[in-house]
């Protein structure tokens, strides 16, 4: 089953929600028809970086956050958990 580019479009306008727009954020054209797939990230750019998040938004996004770091404390040794551990400073 698939959906037209003008109904995925219009279902992340209408009901997108927070975690999608995150996942978005990082998303890249990797296999398929590559120049359909870079048009269909083009044309979400405006949902997905928009330029006033609601309050629902603003909140969403922290609990996400809260819930990936509560988890992440979980694990133990974060030393090899490339995707969630903090950052480092390249020039320490």
């Amino acid at each position: 089953m698939v959906m037209s580019v003008s109904s995925a479009l219009a279902y992340y306008d209408n009901r997108g929600r927070t975690w999608e727009r995150q996942a978005y954020i990082k998303a890249r054209a990797v296999a398929g028809d590559l120049s359909l797939g870079h048009e269909f990230l083009e044309s979400l750019m405006p949902w997905i970086y928009r330029r006033y998040l609601s309050h629902a938004d603003i909140s969403g996004i922290k609990a996400l956050k809260r819930r990936i770091e509560q988890h992440t404390l979980g694990i133990g040794d974060g030393a090899r958990d490339v995707k969630n551990r903090p950052g480092r400073n390249p020039r320490r």
